[in-house]
């Protein structure tokens, strides 16, 4: 099983690491934060760099200058200052090895002052989020690193209802409830890897994965919970071609049938993806996305995959199960290109089935620098109403009932606008949402009955999302914020029925940003 083979992993890499070499592969945090800015100094630098599937390491950046991924220019004139400011809490190297150790927090309070439901008793929320990170290197070819949260919170009614639909904190796994409103869950999550030169990189770990260049993506998003995973990626000789494949290991919220233990084990599911970039000059990249969720249960109970699982070539298994098939096929496009040195443009399109309602699309546009220190970014997703689902509900294009794609609802036509601004350690960010959804509305969309469902739904979102504040350590990215948000949705069912939600919430945060957290769904 996919949970046993790192210890093999281990092993062999071991044995594989070289003598020691002159620099670190470490791993790059899977956060707008990094990712902006290797895209930026993509453009900028104009060197191929195939970013389009993510996370990143930093052997896949070829040397490439990044402005502020790990180091910033800022004088510091005192010892504790540079300890606060530059610093890992704890930090070991000798020769060419290379161990840190950091805090992981988000702690935030909230007050919401345009909640109208019973639940606007609740006057203050927070998030209580405590951890710690390990990472490291040894030479200049295997790199890993782990870490951990705990977490207790009390949220808006909006993020609320959503937790408590799914029986998923959004973005993590199961909670329990927590006092009278809250709720208390965990994650945990890690990665090693091991580049051969720059020909060959593997990959074992548990977490989560982006394929693509917006702030969405419809092919595979991070805003679904960490699952374990094996990854192999390929680049050719010349850096033009990369090949990835991917082997995940899902997990549904649906029970089995009661066996001899006290609790029902849940129903499992496999899934492999294969994504081939192609990248002829640093100002173009394209990409064919591949990706499976293999039926795993079936009469007799839990099996294993196909033999198609084990193969790990792009396009075999949709051209031999076509659509219409026990395994969800999702297939796409994924494209970016530069035509000036602060701009990208960038698009996709994905595919569940035949049908229009089973197709999605994406267009955007991100100038960096629009003014000195100033990137504004427009995108455009729509998604199909049957998108994602599967008539066998636990073959849904989701892990513990969250979308592997978009967060928002099949059926969805969205606006993203976003304008960030950092200068030294000053950060500021404005995002607006408006996610316009009409889907049905008796059933979940990971579940077996949506789609045969009558009752329809019509909903509307605005959200604007405000934060300023500062950037304190670069090393494990840690924040201090100020927020304002404003969120109204409208919900109609068949003309009647209708609820409408109002938020407007003012709060502040001490968090280390090394994970992405959506809370516009």
């Amino acid at each position: 099983m996919i949970h046993s083979t790192p210890l093999w992993i281990i092993a062999l890499l071991w044995l594989l690491i070289a003598a020691p070499l002159q620099a670190q592969n470490k791993a790059i945090p899977l956060t707008r934060w990094h990712t902006q800015d290797i895209d930026r100094a993509v453009i900028r630098d104009s060197i191929i760099v195939h970013t389009g599937s993510k996370p990143l390491i930093t052997q896949n950046l070829h040397g490439l200058g990044v402005r502020s991924l790990f180091n910033d220019s800022t004088k510091v004139y005192l010892p504790l200052t540079n300890y606060l400011y530059r610093k890992h809490a704890v930090e070991l190297k000798h020769d060419d090895v290379w161990i840190a150790i950091d805090p992981l927090m988000n702690l935030a309070y909230w007050q919401d002052q345009a909640d109208q439901t019973p639940y606007a008793d609740t006057t203050w929320f927070f998030q209580n989020t405590r951890g710690i990170q390990l990472q490291g290197t040894l030479g200049a070819r295997f790199g890993f690193v782990t870490g951990f949260y705990e977490n207790q919170g009390q949220w808006p009614e909006f993020m609320r209802r959503q937790a408590e639909a799914n029986g998923v904190a959004p973005g993590m796994g199961r909670w329990k409830r927590y006092r009278f409103h809250g709720f208390d869950y965990s994650m945990s999550y890690a990665q090693m890897h091991y580049s051969f030169k720059r020909w060959l990189t593997l990959r074992a770990g548990q977490g989560k994965h982006f394929v693509g260049h917006g702030y969405r993506s419809l092919l595979l998003s991070d805003a679904a919970f960490n699952y374990p995973y094996l990854s192999a990626e390929l680049t050719s000789p010349n850096g033009k071609w990369q090949y990835t494949t991917r082997y995940f290991a899902l997990q549904t919220l649906e029970r089995m049938p009661l066996g001899e233990v006290p609790e029902a084990l849940f129903k499992r599911k496999a899934m492999t993806m294969h994504y081939l970039s192609w990248s002829p000059h640093p100002k173009l990249e394209l990409g064919l996305f591949e990706g499976i969720v293999w039926n795993r249960f079936g009469s007799t109970g839990t099996h294993m995959p196909s033999w198609g699982a084990y193969v790990p070539v792009l396009g075999i298994n949709t051209a031999a199960l076509g659509w219409d098939n026990a395994n969800n096929v999702i297939a796409g496009l994924n494209a970016r290109v530069s035509p000036r040195s602060d701009l990208k443009i960038y698009g996709q399109w994905v595919v569940d089935g035949v049908e229009e309602s089973q197709m999605g699309w994406q267009a955007g546009v991100q100038w960096f620098d629009a003014i000195p220190h100033l990137d504004i970014q427009l995108e455009y997703n729509h998604s199909g109403s049957l998108l994602y689902t599967h008539p066998q509900g636990f073959e849904s294009y989701s892990h513990f009932n969250q979308s592997l794609g978009s967060p928002v609802l099949p059926g969805s036509d969205e606006v993203v606008g976003i304008i960030e601004y950092r200068y030294r350690r000053w950060i500021a960010r404005s995002q607006y949402n408006r996610i316009a959804s009409t889907a049905r509305a008796g059933s979940a969309w990971y579940t077996s009955d949506y789609a045969t469902e009558t009752a329809m739904q019509d909903q509307l979102i605005q959200q604007v999302d405000n934060s300023i504040g500062i950037r304190v350590n670069v090393k494990y990215n840690l924040e201090v914020l100020l927020h304002w948000l404003w969120r109204e949705q409208r919900t109609e069912l068949q003309g009647a029925n209708n609820t409408f939600l109002k938020s407007q919430i003012f709060g502040m945060s001490i968090r280390t940003n090394l994970h992405n957290l959506y809370n516009d769904f």
